[in-house]
């Protein structure tokens, strides 16, 4: 392959992986809000 494909290919993988990596902490972020918010909503009752 050429130099020019092995970037592409390079910059695919690096692509997908900081979007699962951002899904990841997309969900962190979700987790974290849902506790606060549980947690605020039990100490409302």
């Amino acid at each position: 392959i050429t130099a020019e494909e092995a970037a592409q290919l390079n910059s695919e993988e690096s692509d997908s992986e900081y979007f699962m990596r951002g899904e990841k902490v997309y969900e962190c972020f979700i987790g974290r809000s849902l506790c606060r918010l549980s947690r605020s909503s039990l100490l409302a009752l």
